[in-house]
């Protein structure tokens, strides 16, 4: 599983804590990510992905309950049950 922290600047992704790779994108330069920076490395792009990967790591997961609670289930069904109000309604 990949993780992944995105600033307005930069976008970088571990998998599996780095060891299935990392991804580096400048977001300035190349908006639709074509270009890992993070394949080949320069020293800027070094010093990025250490101070990046510091915060990523540093960060707790917050893990999502493995199916939703009962209220979140009823929450859920009655907004799907609620007509939306628009212009036309």
């Amino acid at each position: 599983m990949g993780c992944s922290i995105r600033t307005d600047h930069w976008r970088f992704t571990e998998w599996a804590e780095g060891r299935s790779g990392t991804e580096l994108y400048d977001h300035y330069s190349d908006p639709m990510e074509f270009h890992n920076l993070a394949l080949k490395p320069d020293p800027a792009a070094t010093s990025i992905i250490t101070r990046l990967s510091a915060i990523l790591r540093r960060r707790p997961v917050e893990r999502l309950p493995p199916r939703p609670s009962t209220s979140l289930a009823f929450e859920l069904k009655t907004l799907k049950s609620k007509p939306l109000k628009g212009p036309r309604n």
